[in-house]
């Protein structure tokens, strides 16, 4: 067998063993991505335009600074501030492709991935009319 033959079979073992690698790869389920570490509290925003709701979020990320979300495989959540050693547990489930109910509370996921988690909350209120809110949480 000569060098051209050589190479030949190399780089159809090497092609071989790359596919086998990357179609044994699964991605992860959003369960298994929520469930896979702590989330620590990153930021929220808002697309309201009022002064009141723009004030409690702000108000909010204040207070939500060190806060950290562990979600368990058994559907319970815990939410933990340590600048006020406040703690409160919940119960999560993933309904579709995403929703994620928090207790009672319907969160869209924008993002979820291994390194940040994105929900979206829609509130309508007689005070403050229809707004959206966005939790934003990193690894």
């Amino acid at each position: 067998m000569n060098m051209k033959g050589i190479t030949r079979i190399f780089w159809q073992i090497a092609l071989f063993a790359l596919l086998f690698t990357v179609s044994g790869c699964e991605k992860m389920s959003d369960g298994d991505l929520l469930t896979s570490h702590v989330w620590k509290w990153d930021k929220m925003t808002t697309d309201s335009t009022n002064e009141d709701v723009i004030s409690i979020v702000a108000f909010s990320n204040a207070l939500m600074t060190g806060g950290v979300f562990t979600f368990r495989s058994d559907g319970t959540y815990n939410l933990t501030v340590s600048a006020f050693t406040y703690s409160e547990d919940g119960t999560w489930e993933l309904v579709g492709d995403d929703i994620l109910m928090l207790d009672d509370d319907e969160m869209q996921i924008v993002k979820l991935d291994k390194e940040q988690l994105v929900l979206q909350g829609d509130e309508v209120t007689d005070e403050y009319g229809t707004y959206s809110y966005k939790m934003y949480m990193k690894k």
